[in-house]
């Protein structure tokens, strides 16, 4: 099973005894507002469903989607994943509140682009957000990707928002920022 290290965090499967701290992290109605895909409330039955499917997905070797944990005890901070799409995938993330404005996400994505690029071959990597979401807007463009336009979403978000900012990182603008 994938499992990946930055400085202070490991990226890793789900795991049964995440359950509850998902259910605590994702209760709170400002995390969970720019998560398009998200039930709310969110219950126990909901993280013992998503644990069970990305556990199935790493032990059959497609690992996409990883907790987001402290490197030194293991504790569940967030999540972030990759959802293919042919040899692009779109990026997501959240983080638990008490983790917000401490670099966690970008320190974790960064991880992540270059698991993308560098382990999985992907030619991009894109990801939208809600147009409120700023700090989403700021952590992407830190990242290096670049606004591409408006997307429409599959499903309406919350509030009914049909559309928003869309960001990607193609492999080739990746590797020329990775170069020395």
């Amino acid at each position: 099973m994938a499992v990946l290290e930055t400085e202070r965090l490991r990226l890793r499967p789900f795991r049964a005894d995440d359950v509850a701290p998902l259910v605590a992290l994702l209760g709170e109605w400002q995390v969970v507002r720019w998560l398009s895909r998200m039930p709310w409330p969110y219950t126990a039955d909901h993280a013992a469903d998503w644990v069970g499917t990305v556990m199935e997905e790493h032990e059959a070797g497609r690992p996409g989607h990883f907790a987001i944990a402290w490197r030194g005890d293991d504790v569940l901070v967030g999540g972030i994943g990759l959802t293919p799409q042919g040899d692009d995938a779109e990026l997501g993330y959240w983080l638990g509140r008490p983790y917000w404005g401490q670099g966690y996400g970008a320190e974790a994505a960064r991880s992540l682009l270059a698991y993308a690029f560098d382990g999985l071959g992907l030619r991009r990597v894109h990801a939208y957000t809600a147009p409120g979401n700023e700090r989403s807007q700021r952590l992407l463009a830190g990242l290096g990707m670049r606004r591409v336009g408006d997307t429409p979403f599959p499903t309406p978000l919350r509030g009914g928002i049909t559309s928003g900012p869309h960001y990607e990182l193609l492999r080739s603008d990746y590797a020329a920022a990775a170069a020395p």
